[in-house]
């Protein structure tokens, strides 16, 4: 999405509504409400979205705030978010980001921490298949940056993989595993994905390289800390709890109905909710608001934070940041099942470990269990990347506007720039 182009809002726009009390909203919330009386409305009892922490509230560790959804930032790649979160005063701790992986049908397994995480399975030292993948791994980096000054076109991930002849190793046990832990979706459908996006993406978050990385964060406290920094500090009206049904352009403003059948009228309205959902509350989309929005796919996920160590790997040195898992040649046509090391991501001072899984492949005894919850992402497809160029074009039409992390790559910052994209049509900007 643009994030330069403003149109003129008539000096009889005083009101706006927000629906979506994620970071996108927040955003848009936080900038219009310097100007305008606006009202934020989310349908769960508390805002923040993919911001979700759990407070540990008894046992040893009473006290301790643990992040289920957002829980990484970095110190170059989320302007926005280190904009906003100054701002609101809120402090960040840098965090120890790594990647491990381990195969339950071949008991292969590492982590990229050198040297022992590498080598924590001793079998590795003299494993052709660990060989061939490490050094696909630079090939990978030096085509990489190649191609992505050429240009890939239409090229899928797997067509890129193939057209290079990279191992079979490689691709099992590294860069299928690592760009579905990346976003949240299925070894499957990675294949699939459009490689430039993905290589831009890696390029552009220094992952291409093996130096001069950029320094990765977690929000001290808890990501819930910046939601309770946003409401003690927004100036406009927060309705939680209340779910929307129908957004309706009437000749004079927008109605907003909630399921209670109340009916509340703005001059503006912002959908900042996921794409699919906004196309679900507009009662006569028009029809480009109808085929961009429509090409937009999510990936449901279920989320468990829980003390059982057993979905990390065997030895202790393999336990990264992030741990993939696959089950075995089944693995591709399932959900992806990975694992935070929270201890690792949020520096945490504890006697228990804590991780956060992701589709686990194996029940997680209920005795381990702290919290439950699902969350959805963005699939991206060439079809709904075709659409970045043209939702600028859809948002302000006719009193309506879109923000969302589906208008960047699916994170946190992208969420955070959509929602100043809006801000900015109005002429307003952090």
């Amino acid at each position: 999405m643009s994030n330069n182009t403003q149109q003129t809002v008539p000096g009889t726009c005083k009101t706006v509504g927000v629906i979506g009390g994620g970071i996108s909203g927040i955003t848009a919330a936080w900038l219009l409400s310097r100007r305008y009386a606006v009202t934020l409305i989310e349908k769960q009892p508390q805002l923040g979205g993919h911001a979700h922490t759990h407070r540990i509230t008894d046992g040893p560790d009473a006290g301790t705030s643990i992040d289920m959804g957002f829980i990484v930032l970095n110190d170059r790649n989320y302007p926005t978010l280190h904009t906003l979160f100054n701002q609101w005063g809120v402090a960040v701790q840098d965090s120890e980001m790594s990647f491990g992986f381990e195969d339950k049908s071949s008991g292969f397994y590492y982590s990229s921490d050198v040297p022992w995480g590498l080598f924590a399975r001793r079998r590795n030292i003299v494993s052709l298949d660990f060989w061939r993948m490490m050094r696909d791994i630079f090939r990978f980096n030096r085509i990489a940056a190649r191609r992505l000054q050429t240009g890939m076109g239409n090229l899928t991930l797997g067509q890129f993989l193939q057209q290079y002849g990279f191992s079979k190793s490689y691709i099992d046990y590294h860069i299928v595993p690592i760009s579905a832990a990346v976003w949240s979706t299925p070894s499957s459908n990675i294949l699939d994905f459009p490689a430039e996006s993905i290589l831009r993406f890696y390029n552009h978050h220094g992952l291409l390289k093996q130096t001069h990385r950029p320094q990765w964060q977690t929000v001290c406290g808890g990501s819930i800390t910046y939601v309770r920094a946003f409401e003690s500090q927004f100036q406009g009206i927060i309705k939680k709890s209340s779910s929307v049904r129908t957004v309706r352009r009437t000749p004079d403003h927008i109605e907003v109905l909630l399921d209670s059948d109340v009916p509340l009228v703005f001059d503006r309205v912002v959908l900042a909710t996921h794409a699919d959902v906004s196309r679900q509350l507009l009662e006569n989309p028009t029809p480009n608001e109808d085929n961009l929005l429509g090409k937009w796919a999510y990936t449901h996920n279920s989320i468990c934070l829980h003390t059982n160590s057993r979905v990390m790997p065997p030895h202790r040195s393999a336990w990264a940041s992030w741990s993939y898992l696959r089950s075995g040649d089944s693995d591709t046509t399932t959900k992806m099942s990975m694992s935070y090391y929270m201890n690792r991501l949020q520096r945490l001072n504890t006697r228990r470990n804590y991780f956060v899984t992701l589709n686990s492949s194996n029940p997680i005894p209920a005795q381990n269990q702290l919290e439950s919850l699902d969350f959805d992402h963005p699939c991206y497809t060439f079809d709904a990347l075709s659409t970045h160029p043209h939702i600028d074009t859809i948002s302000g039409n006719d009193r309506i506007y879109y923000c969302g992390a589906y208008c960047g790559y699916g994170f946190h910052e992208d969420g955070a720039k959509s929602g100043l994209a809006v801000a900015r049509k109005f002429g307003l900007d952090l």
